[in-house]
């Protein structure tokens, strides 16, 4: 799972670093009335760094955990999938003007459930690992 985590958070920093090249190319069209729809984009490419750096700490410091696997392993898989629902949302949210940001919404939802979920894991070891 480690070498699953550091791979996708580096396929997705590379995504973030394309998507800011999109951005460089699209949104100096978009001034003065469409200042709204900028910052759409803008907050949806910050969340795409959001989680591929998630996901490249959760490769770096990802060790077994005995008791509770299933935790630790449905927390990983969350952290992964938050990913593309994150990427789905710079692609569709912003092109559509979409206000309540749904994908957002259930991207962040699933890389915090993520966290906790790895969190309780480690901490069902005697607490956080030291270094």
């Amino acid at each position: 799972m480690r070498k699953t985590h550091l791979l996708s958070g580096l396929l997705f920093f590379g995504l973030f670093l394309a998507s800011g090249r999109h951005m460089s190319q699209i949104l100096p069209a978009f001034t003065g009335e469409l200042d709204g729809l900028r910052m759409l984009y803008r907050a949806s490419h910050v969340y795409l760094l959001f989680a591929s750096l998630l996901n490249l700490l959760a490769g770096a410091y990802w060790q077994p955990v005995a008791l509770r696997r299933r935790t630790q392993l449905a927390g990983s898989a969350l952290l992964l999938l938050s990913q593309p629902v994150l990427g789905l949302a710079f692609l569709l949210e912003p092109a559509q003007n979409m206000v309540a940001r749904p994908f957002t919404l259930t991207g962040a939802v699933l890389a915090l459930a993520g966290v906790v979920l790895s969190m309780f894991a480690q901490l069902g070891q005697g607490g956080p690992r030291q270094a």
